[in-house]
């Protein structure tokens, strides 16, 4: 508790006269690039406190300052009516259907929800700050963003060829008897951001600042993300690379088939050549992992005939609870959150869709429907602003703020569609909802940045 006591105060000095920066430093603590904190604080220092719990507040302590105006926030249309809708559904059903209706829960259940899983609760309320300081000096985060990843993948280049535990890394193999480790950094922070941003910036011909620390982070986060040999992440990064080159032509009105496809391929290779000089057995279990997830939506089982322990172990539990009360959903179960599975464990973060399912019903998905239909009104409105950017010119002039935005939009637009097992995640796990309103919250003030550079006419004339 002492040490809790420090950082507040600490944060709220720092926060009066220095808001913007001690925001992002929150967030990057939040973040825990390299996966420091979760490796070397143990829970006790924290008197039990969960250090996502603490380091959630944190990002609120800036709000404080004189300087914050929050009704920069709450002028935005879109800004009240998310927080409006997400707080209601908390209150109607993880308050009063969970503690009243829901059959496998009761008030007592609630407070366990209150003590194991607050982030579920109250983690929506994340979009307020990060919209605010992202508004105000995105530049700044920027400068974090990039610094952060440049000293992470630094220590993981160094971690990798000298065997020096200057960062944390997960091992394991991948199969039985494969003779092939998996390697993983257990927090990325912000570098996954560089990879797809310098993809952007090749394709959409941007000048962007730093561009060398961007191929140094670039380059080195590709090598990371195919060291894990998780068939997910290799997937998911194949379809954002194919997203940025699809909106480029759709943008310009051209045909996927054009003289731009060179680059993008030459792009890729050379990535994929890097990596094959550097670690050759990786590339063929990488190309093994894809066709085992083209098996696994195929069959049920991957390319070796093996079942996926999500189909066959998971899925099924969560739909035994579905079946248990489909309508209105069971409830709250401390079970939800086990992996220990043999024990009951049901592991809702392993597959957000049918952990969902199961907890809130039929009802209670419908109900949040609305909150996916105004994002992706959001998503529809930020295309149409950039494809306005991009075909004026003015993305050039405004290199860094477009790239962003386009990122962020093509992020959201990925977890919708080809990571559709992550539907409802917001409402099924604490650290992944504050992750996501942080990122809308990053989306809606780099499009109103933008729009605010034109008038609505100059726009509007061009839609």
């Amino acid at each position: 508790m002492i040490l809790i006591a420090v950082i507040s105060i600490i944060f709220l000095l720092g926060s009066l006269k220095y808001p913007d920066y001690i925001f992002w430093i929150a967030v990057t603590l939040f973040l825990d690039p390299g996966g420091y904190i979760q490796t070397y604080v143990p829970r006790t220092l924290l008197g039990g406190l969960k250090i996502t719990d603490l380091t959630f507040v944190l990002l609120f302590i800036p709000l404080i300052s004189p300087k914050i105006k929050l009704k920069s926030f709450f002028i935005q249309r879109d800004n009240q009516w998310i927080v409006l809708f997400l707080l209601t559904y908390t209150l109607v059903y993880h308050i009063f259907v969970y503690g009243y209706i829901a059959p496998g829960g009761n008030i007592n259940n609630v407070l366990d929800l209150l003590q194991y899983q607050r982030l579920t609760l109250w983690g929506f309320l994340s979009i307020i700050p990060a919209y605010i300081f992202f508004r105000r000096n995105y530049k700044l985060f920027f400068k974090f963003a990039i610094t952060t990843s440049l000293i992470l993948m630094l220590f993981y280049i160094i971690r990798l060829t000298t065997g020096l535990n200057i960062v944390p890394i997960w091992e394991f193999e991948r199969g039985r008897n494969s003779g092939i480790m998996r390697v993983a950094l257990l927090g990325y922070g912000f570098a996954q951001w560089f990879l797809y941003m310098l993809f952007i910036k090749i394709i959409f011909r941007l000048r962007l600042p730093k561009i060398n620390w961007f191929y140094f982070i670039a380059i080195t986060i590709f090598i990371a993300e195919i060291l894990t040999l998780t068939r997910r992440v290799i997937f998911s990064m194949i379809f954002q690379f194919f997203l940025v080159y699809y909106l480029h032509q759709q943008m310009m009105g051209k045909s996927l088939l054009s003289l731009k496809l060179r680059k993008v391929l030459l792009f890729g290779f050379g990535f994929i050549l890097v990596l094959y000089m550097i670690a050759p057995k990786y590339i063929n279990y990488t190309l093994i992992g894809v066709e085992d997830a083209i098996s696994i939506v195929q069959k049920g089982s991957n390319s070796s005939g093996e079942i996926d322990g999500r189909i066959e172990g998971d899925i099924p539990k969560h739909l035994g609870r579905f079946k248990e009360s489909p309508i209105i959903g069971y409830g709250w179960d401390e079970l939800w959150y086990s992996n220990k599975t043999l024990e009951g464990g049901l592991s809702a973060n392993d597959v957000p869709l049918t952990a969902a399912l199961g907890m809130f019903g039929v009802l209670g998905l419908l109900f949040f429907m609305p909150f996916y239909l105004r994002v992706f009104k959001i998503l529809y409105k930020t295309y149409k602003l950039l494809k306005y950017f991009y075909l004026s010119g003015k993305a050039k002039k405004n290199a860094l703020l477009f790239t962003i935005c386009l990122f962020l939009t093509i992020i959201f637009i990925s977890k919708y569609t080809v990571s559709f097992m992550n539907y409802f995640s917001d409402l099924t796990s604490g650290v992944p909802r504050v992750l996501n309103m942080l990122y809308l919250g990053f989306l809606l003030a780099a499009a109103d940045l933008l729009r605010n550079t034109n008038t609505k006419k100059e726009i509007s004339k061009n839609h």
